[in-house]
């Protein structure tokens, strides 16, 4: 019995260190690196002192007094704005006709 208690432990940790080793290769192989991926709280309250402008070019003493929800909509205009000027700059460079305007992407 002890013997058979035995075997389950080590195919237990063999199947693990495997496992575990096999986890890393993927992530190589992929080119991440597990654990280093740091999470970012997009509900956390917006810094004024941390936010900053793609695009837009707004000045820090009128945005004191506006709300989160109205900080977080300029921040999202500001990455559409981004966003959408590369699209440009890509079809440019392609020497392409828009499919989309600027009405249709907001």
């Amino acid at each position: 019995m002890s013997i058979l208690i035995g075997i389950g432990i080590v195919t237990t940790v063999t199947t693990f260190y495997l496992g575990k080793k096999g986890w890393h290769a993927l992530h190589k192989a992929v080119g991440i690196s597990p654990g280093v991926l740091t999470y970012q709280d997009y509900d956390a309250p917006l810094s004024l002192s941390k936010l900053s402008w793609q695009q837009l070019n707004l000045n820090k003493k009128h945005l004191k007094n506006l709300s989160e929800p109205q900080l977080r909509q300029l921040k999202r205009i500001d990455e559409k704005v981004t966003r959408y000027q590369a699209y440009q700059k890509s079809l440019q460079a392609q020497h392409k006709t828009p499919a989309v305007t600027e009405q249709q992407l907001y």
